[in-house]
């Protein structure tokens, strides 16, 4: 099992990383252009390490603890210092996605698995 810490708080016993996934993404500076010659100069600063994890919840931990993950994971912070496994760096939650199972009696049921994409404030090989 992954650990994961956001902001110095181990949600891991209340949080499972089921899998990470990373895009890597070229990013270009403002030198880049297309040439008169038609060919493309290139100005790589660096690379956007883009990584989504898909977490479910562990039913033998804290629902408590599952509702602080999610809360902060949506709260409105410049940026949170993370933890997935060995993998550890500051980073802009950009996305989080849920899904509800059910509406009982007027009340939202949400699922107990959540998809979670994170941005590197600092570029690989380069400054964002």
């Amino acid at each position: 099992m992954l650990p994961i810490i956001i902001d110095g708080t181990d949600f891991s016993s209340a949080v499972i990383v089921d899998s990470v996934e990373e895009i890597a993404e070229l990013q270009e500076g403002i030198a880049a252009r297309r040439l008169q010659s038609g060919s493309d100069w290139y100005n790589v600063i660096g690379t956007k390490l883009t990584r989504t994890i898909n977490v479910y919840r562990n039913m033998n931990g804290s629902s408590a603890l599952w509702n602080e993950f999610y809360n902060v994971l949506i709260s409105p912070v410049n940026e949170h210092y993370v933890t997935i496994g060995t993998l550890s760096y500051s980073a802009h939650i950009v996305s989080v996605t849920r899904m509800m199972k059910d509406f009982v009696n007027g009340a939202e049921v949400w699922g107990d698995s959540y998809s979670v994409s994170f941005v590197p404030t600092v570029l690989n090989g380069g400054v964002a």
